[in-house]
């Protein structure tokens, strides 16, 4: 048997294992629901203002949950003069690492686009490595059960934390 067969026959292997809980409905994985459950206060959909790097941006956030429970979407539709920005996160729950994982997709050339949630309180933290020792941050917090505040943070190797912008959501009915 060549390599390459051997390479094939090893993929398929892999592929049927790790799919196999798809067809077999005694073993059909469940989404973390009690853990995305800590992201309840924060779903719905919100006009959203924001002074971000000096521009004042507006438009939409809309957080939900997404692919049958499994994660939470936030999408953030934003324009200020000249750039129209969208911005996309999926989050959900690792079992293995026991913590919460989020991608996003924005409207830039893709960098490290995978980070961490935590929750400490009321308040909601993503963070994003950017490079060794640079954190990119985001604190949401609620205000009230209808205004979100989103702080955005840049923190240095040297723990500096540099505000980059805040954003205030109003929930609409």
């Amino acid at each position: 048997m060549t390599l390459l067969s051997k390479s094939i026959c090893l993929s398929i292997v892999a592929f049927t294992v790790v799919c196999f809980a798809q067809i077999d409905p005694k073993n059909v994985p469940k989404p973390p629901a009690a853990q995305l459950k800590k992201f309840d206060p924060f779903l719905g959909r919100y006009n959203q203002t924001m002074d971000y790097a000096g521009l004042k941006r507006s438009g939409t956030l809309e957080i939900k949950v997404a692919v049958k429970g499994w994660y939470i979407e936030r999408i953030i539709l934003t324009k200020t003069e000249g750039i129209d920005r969208e911005f996309h996160s999926m989050i959900t729950y690792d079992q293995t690492s026991k913590r919460y994982r989020i991608w996003r997709f924005e409207t830039l050339p893709p960098e490290k686009n995978e980070g961490v949630v935590r929750f400490e309180g009321n308040e909601l933290i993503e963070e994003y490595e950017s490079e060794p020792g640079l954190v990119f941050r985001n604190r949401t917090t609620m205000n009230n059960s209808n205004e979100m505040r989103i702080v955005s943070e840049i923190q240095d190797a040297n723990g500096k934390i540099t505000r980059i912008g805040v954003a205030t959501a109003t929930r609409l009915k």
